[in-house]
C-alpha cells in the first residue's frame, strides 16, 4: 500500500505538470478550435489537479484532528 508522502509526491507532481502544460499551451496558442481545444482540457486537468490537492489537504486536517481529539 502507498504510504501518504508518496501519495502526496505523486499528486503535487501531478498538479506541477498540469500547469506547466496550462502554461505551455497559452503560449504557443494560436486560437485555432484545436488550440482551444487542448486548452480546454489542460484546464480540466489543472482544475483535477487543485481539487486533489484539496480534498488531500481536507484529509490530512481530519485526521489530524480527529487524533487530537481522540486524545484529549
Amino acid at each position: 500500500m502507498a504510504s501518504f508522502e508518496s501519495i502526496q509526491r505523486r499528486i503535487d507532481a501531478r498538479f506541477v505538470q498540469a500547469q506547466k502544460n496550462l502554461h505551455e499551451i497559452a503560449l504557443n496558442n494560436q486560437g485555432g478550435p484545436e488550440d482551444m481545444a487542448r486548452f480546454l482540457d489542460a484546464s480540466r486537468k489543472v482544475a483535477t489537479a487543485t481539487f486533489s490537492i484539496n480534498e488531500q489537504t481536507r484529509f490530512k486536517h481530519s485526521l489530524t484532528k480527529s487524533i487530537i481529539d481522540a486524545v484529549q
